[in-house]
C-alpha cells in the first residue's frame, strides 16, 4: 500500500445483476512491483449486500462498498472470475484499461514518496507520462500532509 491515501467523489458503478436488483461494486486490482517488471491482476469484485436505490443510498450502509469488515453479508467474487466481469460491463479492453491506470497511479504514488518532484526525471519516467506531475507534491509528504 502506497500513503497518503485519499477519498474521492463518489461515481456510481454498473449494476451487479442479483435476483433483488442491481447492487453495486468495486474492483480491486493489485499492483507488485520491482525494478523493470510490474504485475498487474485483478483481485476481487466487492458487491455491495442491498441493492442500490439513489433515493436512499445515503442512509443505507448495505447499499455502500466500503470496508466489508462488521458486516454480516459479505459478497465477493474473484477478479478473474469472467462472468462477474462480463455482468458489469468489464470488458477485456477495459479491464486492460483499469489496470494500466492502476499501474501507472502505482508509480506515480510510489515516484512521489521516494524522491522530490514530479515525473520529469523520475526513474520511472520512461512508464509515466513525462510531462505529467506528481499527484503528491513532496512538500506535502514532509510537513505531514499540512503543506
Amino acid at each position: 500500500m502506497v500513503f497518503p491515501l485519499r477519498g474521492f467523489e463518489f461515481v456510481r458503478s454498473t449494476n451487479y445483476p442479483m435476483a433483488d436488483g442491481g447492487h453495486i461494486w468495486d474492483l480491486r486490482i493489485g499492483v507488485l512491483f520491482e525494478p523493470g517488471r510490474a504485475q498487474v491482476f485483478p483481485v476481487s469484485i466487492r458487491i455491495a449486500p442491498d441493492p442500490f436505490d439513489e433515493k436512499t443510498f445515503h442512509r443505507v450502509r448495505d447499499q455502500w462498498v466500503s470496508n466489508v469488515s462488521g458486516r454480516q453479508v459479505t459478497l465477493l467474487k474473484s477478479g478473474m472470475d469472467d462472468e462477474a466481469l462480463m455482468a458489469v460491463g468489464m470488458t477485456p479492453e477495459k479491464l486492460d484499461l483499469a489496470m494500466r491506470a492502476s499501474l501507472s497511479w502505482t508509480l506515480k504514488a510510489w515516484d512521489a514518496a521516494a524522491r522530490d518532484g514530479g515525473a520529469k526525471g523520475s526513474v520511472y519516467e520512461d512508464d509515466c507520462e513525462s510531462a505529467d506531475p506528481s499527484f503528491y507534491p513532496v512538500e506535502k509528504f514532509a510537513s505531514g500532509g499540512r503543506a
